[in-house]
């Protein structure tokens, strides 16, 4: 907590700001996956809500995924797309991992801690604890980062869900992650579709940050997000 109030508001607040945007469809995913919307705040944690982020371990998106972690969930990965940053997919992806992290160990705290680090590295700090599975008996065991990961999700948490209390001003309201969809083809520059939505091609890339090229990807009928009541007017 003197961590995100005292050191580093500024952060925090920016944390706060983008929930506004990505939060109601994190709840509803987490809700539609039988996992508890408490744990969406760990998103911020793990990329600051920015659907783009990159860890030095090539871990990526908003719920920071590793490729082979993503692909058991279904998350492609290729030249044209990377959707380990849809908002939308990587959410439910997480909210199933995150589940099955449980039933593994059946302690929301050990899952989390073990969605940071790997199954073998929790198990040699349970082990070393003496073999209760406990997080908070682990913790001295565990490798630095991972000891800051549940307490920074608590904080998180406990500031997220009443920032006044915390000295925080409550977020202004972002724009909510919201959207039409329209079949489009393959190989469609980004920018002239933008045009058709009548936004500017960052605010579609936005809308659309799994796309890694200046075009749709080849094949037919790429499911692209346009902006909430464009839809009538793009496909003219």
């Amino acid at each position: 907590l003197m961590y995100y109030t005292m050191r580093r508001p500024e952060v925090m607040q920016r944390w706060l700001e983008r929930s506004t945007t990505y939060f109601p469809m994190m709840e509803r995913i987490f809700k539609e996956e039988n996992a508890p919307t408490e744990l969406i705040h760990l998103s911020m944690i793990e990329s600051g809500l920015v659907p783009t982020a990159r860890s030095w371990a090539s871990a990526v998106g908003l719920w920071q995924f590793i490729r082979a972690t993503g692909a058991m969930y279904g998350l492609e990965v290729n030249w044209w797309v990377d959707e380990r940053r849809d908002p939308e997919k990587a959410t439910r992806a997480a909210a199933r991992h995150l589940r099955d992290l449980y039933e593994i160990w059946g302690d929301w705290h050990l899952a989390m801690a073990n969605y940071n680090i790997s199954p073998r590295g929790l198990r040699r700090a349970i082990n070393a604890a003496g073999g209760v599975e406990d997080y908070w008996t682990a913790y001295p065991y565990l490798p630095r980062e991972t000891r800051g990961y549940v307490p920074g999700y608590i904080a998180a948490t406990m500031i997220a869900t009443n920032p006044e209390a915390f000295g925080f001003s409550p977020p202004r309201g972002g724009v909510p992650y919201e959207y039409d969809v329209a079949e489009v083809d393959g190989l469609m520059p980004l920018e002239a579709l933008a045009a058709a939505a009548g936004v500017g091609a960052e605010e579609l890339r936005a809308l659309n940050p799994e796309l890694l090229r200046w075009a749709t990807p080849p094949g037919s009928g790429y499911p692209l997000k346009i902006p909430k009541g464009s839809r009538n007017a793009f496909l003219a």
